[in-house]
């Protein structure tokens, strides 16, 4: 294998073929996803509609936006590094089937929870907001935690295990 370094330094693309396909496929599925947990908070458990428009929907566009560019940033500095040509960021954005869990497990229930303890309805939806920022705070946590076994999960599973 030729030493990376001493081969002439080749230029780094920073879009390739299909990027602007996968960016309007994954921003329709996140799009989607959105859809998905507004009407369920609204239409399942009466949660006002102004605030999930107001607060959730451009926070959670903001927070995958920002983390879309630093995976970009992190892909483009990997492959300057390496002088690899084959690198790519990887895709950040919501899932449906935590969108599922999120909206009846933690939204939901802390929103009916809050309106039972006595709060207005606003007051407890925004209250329902921020659990749900805790929340996915603490998941980044536990997720940067179990990064450090990252290395020993990809060795022990196969590639296509790990999708």
């Amino acid at each position: 294998m030729p030493d990376r370094k001493s081969s002439p330094a080749r230029p780094i693309a920073w879009a390739a073929t299909g990027d602007v396909n996968a960016f309007f496929g994954l921003m329709l599925d996140n799009v989607a996803d959105l859809l998905l947990m507004v009407s369920l908070l609204t239409g399942v458990f009466a949660f006002p509609t102004d605030v999930a428009i107001r607060y959730m929907i451009p926070g959670t566009a903001i927070g995958v936006m920002v983390g879309d560019l630093l995976f970009f940033c992190l892909a483009l500095h990997l492959a300057k590094k390496t002088g690899r040509t084959d690198v790519t960021a990887m895709p950040l954005g919501l899932d449906t089937p935590s969108t599922f869990g999120m909206v009846f497990f933690v939204l939901g229930p802390a929103f009916l929870a809050a309106k039972a303890a006595g709060m207005a309805e606003h007051e407890a939806a925004i209250h329902t907001w921020h659990i749900g920022i805790c929340s996915i705070f603490i998941s980044g946590l536990f997720k940067l935690a179990c990064s450090v076994g990252s290395g020993w999960v990809r060795r022990l599973f196969p590639r296509a295990g790990l999708v």
